[in-house]
C-alpha cells in the first residue's frame, strides 16, 4: 500500500471567519480522527489536496500527514465541496489501523475479453458493477478486483458468489448480484433469423423442381 505524503497545519480555532480565513489562503479546514485518537483539527493546502485526488489512480485516496510534530497514515473518508462552485471546504481523514478491518471501494477489473467465448459467439459483455465494496485491512486491501470473462457464454452472468476474492477480503451482503453478464446483440438475432429464413426457403424451391 502506497500512502502520498502531504503536510498539514495545526488548527488550534474554529468558525466561520476562520474557515473563509482559511480558503482565503488557499486552505481548508479538516480534521484527523480514529477509534483510539482525539480528533485532531488541521489545515489543509487546497491546491495540494487537489492534486493528490486527481493523480490518485485508486478508488481511495491514502496519505500519510505530517504536522511537523506528528505523522498520520490515513485514508481520505470525506471531502465536501461547496454546491455552488464545487470547491473543496472540508475534509475528513480517518486514522488506519494495520490490523483493523475496514470498508474499502475496490474497482472492478475485467479480465479474459479478448478470448471471451460469448463475444466470439456474437454476444456482448455488460458490466454491471464497475467497482465493489469490500471489507479488509489495509494491507489486504487489493488495487483491483479481477474478474474473469472468457468462459462467460451468451446468456450467461457472473455473480459475486464466482468470484474468488481470497480468504482476507470480504464483501459484505446478502445479495448474490451480478457482477457482468453476457446478452445476445441485435445482430446476432438478425443472423440467426436470416439462417431459418433461408432454410424454410430451400424446400419450396425442391417442390417447384
Amino acid at each position: 500500500m502506497k500512502f502520498i505524503a502531504l503536510d498539514v497545519e495545526e488548527r488550534h480555532e474554529k468558525g466561520k471567519s476562520i474557515s473563509k480565513a482559511l480558503r482565503r489562503e488557499n486552505k481548508i479546514p479538516g480534521v484527523i480522527y480514529g477509534k483510539n485518537a482525539e480528533p485532531k483539527p488541521i489545515a489543509v493546502n487546497t491546491t495540494l489536496l487537489e492534486k493528490v485526488v486527481k493523480d490518485t489512480s485508486t478508488m481511495e485516496v491514502f496519505l500519510e500527514l505530517s504536522t511537523g510534530k506528528e505523522t498520520f497514515q490515513v485514508m481520505l473518508k470525506e471531502l465536501q465541496a461547496d454546491i455552488v462552485n464545487e470547491k473543496y471546504i472540508h475534509a475528513d481523514f480517518l486514522i488506519l489501523e494495520k490490523d483493523k478491518a475496514i470498508d474499502f471501494r475496490v474497482p472492478v477489473e475485467i479480465v479474459g475479453e479478448e478470448s471471451c467465448v460469448g463475444i466470439e459467439n456474437g454476444g456482448m459483455l455488460q458490466t454491471l458493477r464497475r467497482e465493489l465494496d469490500v471489507r479488509c485491512t489495509v494491507e489486504n486491501m487489493p488495487g483491483s478486483i479481477k474478474v474473469d470473462v472468457s468462459k462467460l457464454d451468451v446468456g450467461e452472468s457472473i455473480h459475486i458468489e464466482d468470484i474468488d476474492l481470497g480468504e482476507n477480503v470480504e464483501i459484505f451482503t446478502d445479495v448474490n448480484f451480478t457482477v457482468a453478464t453476457m446478452v445476445a446483440t441485435a445482430s446476432g438475432t438478425d443472423d440467426d433469423s436470416e439462417e431459418s429464413d433461408a432454410g424454410e426457403e430451400a424446400p419450396a424451391a425442391d417442390s417447384e423442381e
